[in-house]
C-alpha cells in the first residue's frame, strides 16, 4: 500500500496519525479517575473550602461555571461573606463531566486556585448540612492518611510514622467515616478516631 502513495498522500497519512495519538494523548491526560482520598485529606489539601448558595449554573463543552455567593468560610478565606464569586469545573466535553448543582441549594465548596490563570477551580462539591460542617471543621490537617487497602491506589505520605495515620482496610468503615487525629498525651502521635458503622 505504501509503495503507491505519493509523498504528499504519505505525509497527510503520517499527520493523520499524529493527530490521533495526539487527541488520544489529550484523553488519557483528562481521563477521570475516582479519588481513593479519605475525605480529611481532600479538606486538608485544598486551599478554600466554603459554605455557598449556588446562584446561577453554566457548562459548555470546555468548562462549567458556577456563580456562588458565599456564606460562610470553612477553610481559607476566598470571599467575605455575602459577596459572590464564580467557581469553575470542568465541561461536559470532558471525562470528569462536572457535578451536578441545583441552583438556589447551599452546598459545601472545596476550591482551589488555578496556578496558571488565577481562577477558583472545583475539586469537590458536597450536598450541605450542619453534620457536614461539623464532620469537616473536625479535622486535624497536621496529620497525613496514608492509603494500603487492597483495590485502591496505594497512597504513602513522607512524614515520620506519628505523623500518619493508614487506612488498611482494619474497619475500614469506622476509619473512612471517622478522622485522624493527636493524642492530648506526651508525645502527641496521629491515630484514628473511628465512628461505628
Amino acid at each position: 500500500m505504501w509503495d503507491n502513495l505519493s509523498v504528499v498522500e504519505t505525509f497527510y497519512y503520517a499527520m493523520l496519525q499524529w493527530i490521533v495519538l495526539v487527541l488520544a494523548l489529550i484523553k488519557a491526560l483528562n481521563a477521570c479517575s475516582p479519588t481513593n482520598e479519605h475525605e480529611q485529606s481532600i479538606y486538608c489539601n485544598t486551599q478554600y473550602v466554603f459554605q455557598g448558595l449556588l446562584n446561577g449554573f453554566n457548562i459548555s463543552s470546555e468548562y462549567s461555571t458556577y456563580r456562588v455567593m458565599v456564606t460562610a468560610n470553612l477553610k481559607g478565606k476566598i470571599r467575605t461573606t455575602g459577596q459572590s464569586l464564580n467557581v469553575y469545573s470542568s465541561g461536559y466535553m470532558n471525562s470528569c463531566s462536572p457535578p451536578s448543582a441545583n441552583v438556589g441549594s447551599v452546598y459545601l465548596f472545596f476550591v482551589n486556585s488555578n496556578p496558571w490563570n488565577n481562577r477558583p477551580t472545583l475539586r469537590q462539591l458536597s450536598p450541605m448540612s450542619l453534620v457536614y460542617r461539623i464532620y469537616y471543621q473536625q479535622f486535624d490537617c497536621s496529620c497525613k492518611i496514608d492509603v494500603n487497602m487492597e483495590g485502591y491506589a496505594q497512597i504513602t505520605n513522607q512524614v515520620p510514622r506519628g505523623d500518619k495515620c493508614v487506612l488498611d482496610g482494619n474497619n475500614s468503615c469506622g476509619k473512612m467515616k471517622g478522622s485522624c487525629k493527636r493524642s492530648a498525651s506526651w508525645p502527641s502521635t496521629c491515630q484514628w478516631i473511628p465512628i461505628a458503622c
